[in-house]
């Protein structure tokens, strides 16, 4: 199997465990979950990263996800702005924990730039022991900062960010396969869902135990690419997980909205299996309109290619 179908495979799991962590009430499931999916999409991003001229990187992945990332925030803005609420503004621009409800997720997209921007910057001029170093000592710090520092884009989760993307860049080429990595995992995840390992929400600052959460989390984030790597996974032509993980940004910025628009404005669905299955359909049939016209697909999707490309 290709390294990019088993990659889709598991950014469509994370993207499943994402709208579930919103939809589900918080339970055992919830932090399970909150143990690995965001840091499985920093580790991915720096497995798929190779290294290249600055300036040709920074307009690439500014086109690629910042683009987007506007679009779809500027969507979701027009009917505040439109009454007149110009405050919104403000909190468009300053990003990151001023993001609630609705735009609950863009948070994570800049600190995705950033981070894949350092790192490129940095592994390019430093040695590996200087960067491990480097990854080394932004742990130290975002662990040891306050919870829920109030700057712009959330930029002290860049901290946390880079080490996990700094891994994923290790592991290209050199996938471990130790059943005792996914064993560690599979710990992780029952003591977190027992609730006796703190998990990580990384758009709040909080990365757990120092250190230990850490383990775990990278981990469980090891058991879930070995299992997106079993052929068993792939049900016929038409892979649901790849597919999905394929359309998981358009995911990531639309599930919020969608599903509060039919749980809290309409009242029109309330129990959260049904809630989660609109959550995901809804976005993934958009994301496949959106494909239809360069246009839309370089506006909304990134794509100045007419090909689904690794964020």
């Amino acid at each position: 199997m290709q390294h990019k179908e088993w990659v889709d495979k598991a950014k469509g799991v994370g993207i499943v465990c994402v709208v579930a962590g919103h939809v589900l009430s918080p339970g055992p499931a919830t932090r399970a979950i909150y143990l690995w999916h965001m840091p499985l999409f920093f580790v991915l991003s720096g497995y798929l990263f190779s290294p290249r001229p600055l300036l040709a990187y920074a307009r690439q992945k500014a086109l690629h996800l910042l683009l987007p990332y506007a679009s779809f925030l500027l969507l979701f803005s027009l009917p505040a702005l439109l009454q007149g609420q110009y405050w919104q503004l403000w909190k468009m621009a300053y990003g990151g924990r001023a993001l609630t409800g609705s735009w609950g997720t863009f948070w994570f997209v800049p600190i995705l730039f950033l981070t894949q921007q350092t790192a490129n910057l940095l592994i390019q001029k430093w040695t590996q022991a200087g960067l491990a170093v480097a990854a080394l000592a932004c742990l130290l710090v975002a662990n040891f900062l306050p919870q829920g520092l109030g700057l712009p884009w959330a930029l002290d989760v860049l901290l946390f960010a880079f080490p996990l993307f700094c891994m994923g860049y290790r592991c290209k080429g050199r996938e471990p396969q130790s059943l005792w990595i996914s064993a560690l995992g599979l710990l992780g995840l029952l003591l977190s869902a027992a609730g006796l390992l703190p998990s990580l929400d990384l758009k709040q600052g909080d990365y757990g135990w120092p250190l230990l959460s850490l383990v775990f989390s990278l981990a469980a984030v090891h058991l879930v690419c070995q299992l997106c790597g079993l052929r068993s996974l792939t049900l016929g032509r038409f892979d649901v997980l790849a597919s999905l993980g394929r359309a998981s940004m358009t995911l990531m910025f639309v599930h919020p909205a969608l599903f509060r628009y039919l749980r809290d404005d309409l009242h029109l669905i309330s129990n959260q299996g049904l809630l989660m299955l609109c959550a995901l359909l809804g976005p993934w049939l958009l994301h496949q309109l959106l494909s239809r016209w360069a246009f839309t697909r370089r506006l909304f999707l990134g794509d100045w290619h007419g090909k689904s490309r690794p964020a």
